[in-house]
This record gives C-alpha cells, sequence and structure tokens, in this order.
C-alpha cells in the first residue's frame, strides 16, 4: 500500500513539474511580450490553460488517492461500538 502511494505522489508530482514548465514558459512570454510590445500572435490564454488543467487533474487525481488511503484505513464495520 504504501509502496503504491509513494509511486501515485511521485507521479503526480512529476505532472506539476510540467505545469511548472509551462507557466515559466508563459511568465517569460509575457515579461518579454510587455518589453517589446507584441503579443497579438502568442497563445498565452492556451498556455495558461494547459498549465490550469495539469494542476486540476493532478489535484483530483491526488484527492483521489487521499480518499482511498483513508477508506482502507477505516474500521470495515460502519456500525459504532458500545460500550
Amino acid at each position: 500500500m504504501l509502496h503504491g502511494l509513494i509511486q501515485a505522489i511521485g507521479l503526480e508530482r512529476g505532472r506539476l513539474c510540467d505545469a511548472q514548465s509551462v507557466l515559466t514558459c508563459l511568465y517569460t512570454a509575457l515579461l518579454n511580450a510587455r518589453r517589446l510590445r507584441v503579443g497579438s500572435e502568442a497563445d498565452y490564454a492556451g498556455a495558461a490553460g494547459i498549465a490550469l488543467g495539469i494542476v486540476r487533474d493532478t489535484l483530483d487525481r491526488l484527492d483521489a488517492i487521499c480518499v482511498s488511503s483513508a477508506a482502507s484505513k477505516a474500521p470495515h464495520s460502519t456500525t459504532p461500538r458500545v460500550r
């Protein structure tokens, strides 16, 4: 169980690194566009959309991992214990 969790977190960390790369490119392009007064041909919204999609997918996957991990640790019986 722990090995699978570590693998899943590593995979999602890689996806966040991809998003970071896209955002870095977008940031650099925006800085240069402002300085050079260009930008009509650049698809800034498209680049931001790619990064946003990666981050959303990664968060959804991490949420699923957390829920799955919590469910596997929960007691099997849903009836409360009476003392």
